[in-house]
């Protein structure tokens, strides 16, 4: 069994039915916003830019660790907001020691990082939804139905981003590639970082459907488990996120023109 911190217990995903919808709020949005024609779902219009929600179970481990490198490897004035969330997490508790010294080594800071509980309307304002297994993906699409073609796990993002029909572009390559750390100034770079991003989840979701091991999507749950643990779980994650941040900087994935 896993330990559970003092005060704490851990639980594992909810049912579809657990996940909270915010009452006045979520019943404004589904009666005023406007209708996706392709999925039917009711949504506000999204503020400028890009937001990537990460979500897990309790919001101390896989979902801020994803969360947190893949804001560090964007680059400066990206337009891209990542944000993370847990679909059974208790509001306000830190990320375990192990965890923040494991993504130390590495430049990423989590220390700061407080959980929160996932609602139904952070899944309807977000262009995309990475989770850590499916079935985490399995409460969120159940909650909010039309996230289905922009909800995967980490893990399945990035395999379907690497498969033999994906678009040619070198994940080594995009990494290598230093940002030059100055704020960016120009609307059309931050026009075309967003577009590239909006461009993953139709490119990743028109590749699915091959059949792949159980657990292959999935990233293991570190929590309340050895240092080893945690330290597999965070290669794990980077890897994963560094597909997704080498495809998020190839040439020409747009979605303008189409």
């Amino acid at each position: 069994m896993l330990a559970e911190p003092a005060g704490e217990r851990y639980q594992p995903a909810p049912s579809v039915t657990a996940l909270p919808r915010p009452g006045a709020i979520w019943a404004r949005r589904q009666a005023t916003g406007r209708r996706d024609p392709a999925s039917g779902e009711r949504h506000t219009p999204r503020v400028p830019g890009f937001s990537v929600l990460v979500v897990c179970t309790a919001n101390l481990c896989r979902s801020p660790s994803a969360a947190a490198m893949l804001r560090a490897g964007l680059p400066p004035g990206s337009g891209v907001a990542v944000t993370s969330a847990g679909t059974s997490a208790t509001p306000g508790q830190e990320v375990p020691p192990l965890l923040v010294r494991e993504l130390a080594r590495r430049g990423v800071d989590v220390a700061d990082h407080r959980s929160r509980q996932l609602s139904a309307e952070q899944v309807s304002a977000a262009d995309l939804v990475l989770v850590a297994t499916r079935a985490h993906r399995a409460v969120v699409v159940g909650a909010v139905p039309g996230a289905l073609r922009r909800t995967f796990t980490l893990r399945e993002m990035a395999r379907l981003l690497t498969s033999p029909t994906s678009p040619r572009w070198s994940a080594a390559g995009a990494l290598a590639a230093p940002h030059d750390g100055a704020p960016s100034t120009d609307d059309e770079d931050e026009d075309g970082e967003v577009a590239r991003w909006a461009a993953l989840a139709p490119a990743a979701a028109a590749r699915r459907g091959a059949a792949v091991a159980q657990g292959e999507d999935d990233l293991a749950d570190p929590y309340g488990r050895s240092a080893r643990a945690y330290r597999n779980s965070v290669a794990e994650v980077e890897r994963a996120a560094q597909v997704v941040l080498a495809a998020a900087q190839a040439p020409g994935l747009s979605l303008r023109g189409r």
